[in-house]
């Protein structure tokens, strides 16, 4: 990098000059101008025909300054400018300087181009990005044509599918199958145990049912007349519910239905109604019964009733009984059990189910009925909210153990059809004696003849006719139907010669092996 000091007069032949006598080989420049700007360095002409001189010798240029009139027009024009030397050949400089061999040159008019003396013509080469470009565009290019081309290349050459269905026979086994409501149950020589998991709902549930208890009750009190006689010449106020009762052991009372107030004279009389404090027919009592006043109206009043009293009766109504207690807290229960079997249903997975017959009521939080043993009603209601548990199997968990018997009813020189298979489990589970959860579990499947060493026949079959390929082929095999053979494209009704483009494809009856 070679350092050119200019003065205040330089002007483009001089700069020109400066460029031709220190050009020694360096292809890079700088111009360092004096305290004075040059006005030649201020001019965007000026600059443009320095660029252009510069580039068509091949000479890459720069100023270093750090004055606005120098940096704007030689940046507009494509000169770099750094603010010190030490700028210009740090490692981030070299943005500038490529950015500035990119940049175009600048335009001069026609009249001037003949101040520039030429003495060197350089190709500009293609930017970085456009040589990229293309190289992928190449690669790109050369992979699509390969792709094309291997394409038309596997459409030319036939292949075949040899389809063939050998004979199936079905399988089926059913054993049983236990599950522990136990933590750790373990296996024993004739049952296997599955472990359980326990379900946990709490619930809330009401239920009414008619009572069917039935009692007799006193019904309606017993009523009548009793006539009051004064003792004094005072009058005197009866007031209602005055008590008066029967001579009996023990006796009845009666009370007095109104207010009354009897003439101030001795042997005045008066009646007053009266009914018996309580209901039923033991209050229909003989005339002349009624005869003791209870209170101080004793000491001025007598009385007696004249006629019997009547109609006091009992009646029979309905109660709650024992046995409606017990059935409605069964019917509740039952409810419950069966609400709780179809919640914990709905959250099961398509290989578990649920033991109905585990559900139990583990806890009682509260148990509400609306009347008492002996008390009248025509129905009785029980509020209740309890937790169930049940216990829910997961068969997938047996699926090894139903496998394996599965496997010992494949008959000789046939084999397992993978897909076919399927496992569930059959009837409701039930509890044995143990306590234990007992149900069938089923495997079910296809097993189809073994067709063995079909890539050597490929070698075989290649080049064959494909009518002499499918009775070689039914020979060899004992098949469900014959074989079928598809070659594409078909230009010799004959397999193809290369044995790598002949597949085989082996079918079931419950699909492809």
């Amino acid at each position: 990098m070679h350092l050119i000091h200019l003065t205040s007069d330089d002007d483009f032949v001089s700069i020109r000059d400066h460029l031709l006598w220190h050009n020694n080989g360096d292809r890079r420049y700088l111009l360092i101008p004096p305290t004075d700007t040059p006005l030649a360095l201020t001019q965007p002409h000026t600059l443009a025909l320095i660029r252009r001189y510069a580039h068509q010798n091949n000479i890459e240029l720069a100023i270093i300054s750090q004055k606005a009139e120098i940096i704007r027009p030689a940046r507009a024009i494509g000169i770099p400018v750094f603010p010190s030397r030490a700028a210009s050949e740090q490692r981030r400089s070299r943005r500038i300087w490529a950015r500035a061999r990119a940049k175009p040159l600048p335009g001069i008019a026609p009249h001037q181009t003949d101040e520039i003396t030429p003495t060197a013509t350089t190709i500009a080469k293609p930017a970085t990005w456009q040589r990229w470009l293309t190289r992928y565009l190449i690669i790109f290019l050369l992979i699509v044509t390969t792709t094309l081309s291997l394409t038309a290349l596997a459409y030319t050459i036939p292949g075949a599918t040899v389809v063939l269905t050998p004979l199936t026979t079905p399988l089926r086994t059913t054993i049983p199958i236990f599950a522990s409501t136990e933590p750790s149950q373990p296996p024993t020589n004739t049952n296997f145990y599955l472990p359980t998991q326990p379900r946990q709902l709490t619930l809330t549930w009401q239920a009414s049912l008619p009572t069917t208890g039935e009692n007799l009750i006193p019904a309606a009190a017993a009523r009548g007349q009793i006539v009051f006689t004064n003792l004094t010449s005072q009058t005197l106020t009866i007031p209602e519910g005055t008590p008066i009762e029967t001579n009996n052991i023990p006796p009845l009372r009666f009370q007095t239905t109104n207010n009354a107030q009897i003439p101030g004279a001795i042997g005045a009389t008066l009646a007053v109604d009266i009914v018996a404090t309580d209901a039923g027919p033991a209050g229909n009592q003989p005339a002349n019964t009624i005869i003791n006043i209870i209170g101080p109206l004793n000491q001025q009043l007598t009385g007696r009733n004249p006629t019997p009293t009547t109609g006091g009766a009992i009646a029979q109504v309905r109660t709650v009984a024992t046995t409606d207690v017990t059935t409605l807290r069964h019917q509740v229960t039952q409810y419950l059990q069966a609400l709780a079997a179809n919640e914990i249903a709905d959250s099961l997975a398509p290989y578990e189910f649920l033991a109905t017959d585990t559900i139990t009521l583990t806890t009682i939080h509260s148990q509400d009925f609306s009347h008492t043993v002996g008390e009248a009603t025509d129905q009785l209601t029980l509020i209740i909210r309890a937790t169930l548990t049940g216990h829910v199997v997961d068969t997938s968990l047996a699926n090894t153990h139903v496998y394996n018997q599965l496997l010992t009813t494949i008959p000789p020189n046939f084999e397992l059809v993978p897909k076919s298979l399927s496992f569930y489990h059959v009837g409701d589970a039930q509890l044995n004696d143990n306590g234990d959860i007992q149900f069938l579990m089923v495997a079910e499947g296809l097993s189809s003849t073994a067709l063995p060493n079909l890539d050597d026949q490929a070698s075989l079959l290649a080049g064959q006719p494909i009518a002499d390929a499918q009775h070689y082929l039914a020979q060899i095999y004992p098949l469900q139907s014959s074989p079928a053979i598809i070659v594409r494209p078909n230009w010799f009704d004959r397999l193809p010669y290369w044995p790598a483009r002949i597949q085989f494809q082996i079918l079931a009856q419950e699909g492809s092996l």
